[in-house]
């Protein structure tokens, strides 16, 4: 398998912030179509979550059996990078992160559909 790369060529900088309730999905999702963009690379994000949702996998093997929680409580997220696309005629929203409970534990792994903001969030993304 060889490694690929492409220029993000014409991407354009934003902060998109995201206030208490958002649906982090449902906000990536709208500014991808509100912008008519390609796709949008997200490159980070300062915030907190109030729900977050987590998928990963159970064990090594192959195709992978994928676990998924559903956690809620207050928790700062450490990372959170992705990108959104258009696949089949609608927007995919692609995430991987980690977040802390009260500073201490930190969880990870591919955040879905349902993770929500706590406080506020903003999210450094590049869109083309």
């Amino acid at each position: 398998m060889a490694t690929k790369f492409r220029a993000l060529e014409g991407a354009v900088p934003y902060v998109l912030h995201m206030e208490a309730g958002a649906d982090v999905f449902g906000e990536l999702k709208k500014f991808f179509v509100e912008g008519n963009w390609t796709e949008v690379v997200v490159m980070g994000c300062a915030g907190s979550l109030d729900k977050a949702v987590v998928c990963y996998p159970k064990d090594a093997q192959l195709p992978p059996v994928i676990e998924r929680i559903e956690m809620e409580g207050v928790f700062e997220i450490c990372t959170l990078t992705g990108n959104v696309i258009c696949h089949e005629g609608s927007p995919r929203v692609h995430l991987h992160g980690s977040f802390a409970e009260r500073g201490i534990k930190v969880y990870g792994g591919a955040i879905q559909d349902g993770s929500r903001i706590f406080k506020s969030a903003d999210f450094f993304l590049l869109a083309r």
